[in-house]
């Protein structure tokens, strides 16, 4: 099982698909789990091995992209998201329980969750936080550059270069769906993360 393999992550992305799409609905996928039904569905005599989980955090995290691009929406999540859903279906319960189960940096991603709707705390927490993240991080980049200009380290040739790429690249497809959502939302308690 090799991780640089194409074919093999987009085989085990396929997988996940089907068990996500199929009869038994399955939202929440470990990678044991899914290399154990890639064995059972291609070397049935295989047993799973611990050697074929050394490198299964790669392994969650291209399938996540692959399944992405398949246009499904994936987050993923860590060993004490598996440890907690075992003890409890309906887990988790509040923000604070969903951001410590997503995993954070690929060395702790071990599976994947689907989003499974409204509800989807897990969803939500990782969205928002990767949203914060970015717009913090394309705002100190924007202010670093209009300080350089404004100490003239920077021409304003070069500041508006780079900040007219960054501009190009901050692109939202549906203006109007996030205006509408935002003026709903306005209505609606915030996320407790936010105050974090």
């Amino acid at each position: 099982m090799q991780v640089r393999d194409t074919n093999f992550i987009t085989l085990l992305a396929e997988i996940c698909e089907d068990l996500h799409t199929g009869p038994k609905r399955v939202d929440d996928l470990h990678v044991r789990d899914l290399l154990h039904e890639y064995l059972r569905r291609l070397f049935p005599a295989t047993q799973l091995q611990e050697h074929h989980l050394e490198k299964g955090n790669l392994i969650v995290l291209k399938v996540r992209n692959v399944l992405i691009a398949d246009g499904f929406s994936v987050v993923p999540v860590n060993e004490r998201f598996f440890v907690s859903k075992r003890k409890a279906d309906d887990w988790p319960h509040n923000e604070a329980q969903a951001q410590k189960a997503i995993a954070r940096g690929s060395a702790k991603s071990v599976g994947l969750h689907f989003h499974t709707g409204e509800g989807d705390l897990i969803w939500q927490v990782y969205r928002l936080s990767h949203i914060k993240e970015g717009a913090t991080k394309y705002a100190n980049n924007v202010n670093a550059v209009i300080a350089a200009m404004d100490k003239g380290t920077v021409t304003v040739p070069v500041a508006g270069r780079i900040l007219n790429a960054a501009q190009r690249r901050l692109v939202i497809e549906d203006q109007d769906a996030v205006k509408k959502a935002i003026k709903m939302a306005e209505e609606e308690p915030q996320l407790e993360i936010e105050a974090q």
